[in-house]
């Protein structure tokens, strides 16, 4: 069986409300999993106020996932459309937009 991966969002620092993570585990037969791993980590100006929901898509040999960035300016609560990218050997790298048509930039063939 393949590898399963999960994403969830995550306070890894306790468990109380806080900056929204996302983790990260693994299985390959639904019983035994992976320790949970920080993959999308609240530490950019454009998602300092955290990593919120997202999905993402495979192409190619990526694992493209498109969340939102929250940013909070006084009273204020600022969005942006991020992607974070997965290479084969699970490293990301993450970019944004303030374009509201950012899903458009990658274009998937279906």
């Amino acid at each position: 069986m393949d590898t399963i991966i999960y994403f969830f969002q995550w306070y890894p620092y306790g468990c109380e409300h806080g900056l929204k993570h996302w983790g990260l585990i693994k299985t390959k037969d639904f019983i035994n999993y992976t320790m949970p791993e920080l993959v999308l980590v609240p530490q950019d100006w454009y998602d300092k106020n955290g990593c919120y929901s997202g999905s993402g898509i495979v192409h190619g040999n990526l694992l493209n996932i498109f969340y939102t960035g929250n940013v909070k300016v006084e009273d204020n609560r600022l969005s942006y459309q991020c992607l974070a990218t997965m290479d084969k050997q699970g490293n990301f790298k993450k970019t944004w937009s303030s374009d509201p048509n950012y899903s458009r930039w990658i274009y998937f063939p279906f």
